[in-house]
């Protein structure tokens, strides 16, 4: 067996093992609305798109509040993405590192990556060839986990433990890790300008930031779960 053949297997092997660890997810995983993507939309947003669009509830949220005119996604399961249809305009199933969008270039308005990126493979090509679907002006949103984050650095740290979950920054789903700088390095490199980067500690102790305080936030990464990037395409 030659090495091509043989990265076939491992490739289909892991790919198997990823399908086993998503059908074990609530089916709650796949239906968060991300509200706060709103304030980052351009204003007059006409077609948006999300990779990895779950069930649709944050393109059809963008919809019922007049955020967008149409809602385009991509969903990798089949469950998921039936749900989707019914209220995303149009939704394509698919692996989005084996298929191509059937968009013309310069497409979109908006693209999305809400916490999809750290489940491929080769999200820097993902994303470059994203960017050829985005007008130029248009805004690119990506959601990223911190693996800087205490819950995995310190068991790592003082107990070497690094233990999976079933969601999470050490989700079992996750084939990639990112820190700030890393996530920055991630989107900056697909060909688009970052314009904002905010940090997102969506749960944390009020201990976590009263020490964060203390130290004139040099514990900010550590508190912090995920970042929130918006970049553009220059023009």
């Amino acid at each position: 067996m030659n090495d091509g053949q043989n990265q076939a297997v491992v490739d289909a092997s892991n790919g198997v093992a990823q399908d086993a660890a998503y059908q074990q997810k609530a089916a709650s995983y796949f239906a968060n609305a991300r509200k706060e993507v709103a304030s980052l939309l351009p204003l007059n947003c006409g077609r948006v798109l999300e990779l990895g669009c779950g069930s649709g509830a944050t393109l059809a949220w963008l919809k019922s509040e007049h955020l967008v005119t149409q809602t385009f996604g991509v969903e990798l399961f089949a469950a998921a993405a039936a749900i989707a249809r019914e209220h995303v305009d149009h939704v394509v199933e698919g692996d989005i590192e084996r298929m191509e969008l059937p968009y013309e270039a310069n497409y979109f308005d908006a693209i999305m990556c809400l916490d999809v990126l750290e489940h491929l493979s080769d999200p820097w090509r993902v994303l470059s060839q994203l960017v050829t679907h985005l007008k130029p002006g248009g805004v690119l949103i990506a959601s990223v986990p911190n693996v800087r984050n205490w819950r995995a650095v310190f068991p790592l740290l003082f107990a070497g433990r690094w233990e999976y979950a079933d969601a999470g920054i050490l989700d079992r789903t996750h084939l990639r890790f990112f820190t700030m700088a890393s996530s920055v390095k991630l989107v900056g490199g697909a060909g688009v300008q970052i314009e904002s980067i905010q940090r997102l500690p969506l749960t944390t102790s009020p201990r976590a930031k009263w020490a964060n305080r203390l130290t004139l936030g040099l514990l900010r990464d550590f508190i912090t779960l995920q970042f929130l990037i918006c970049a553009h395409k220059p023009r």
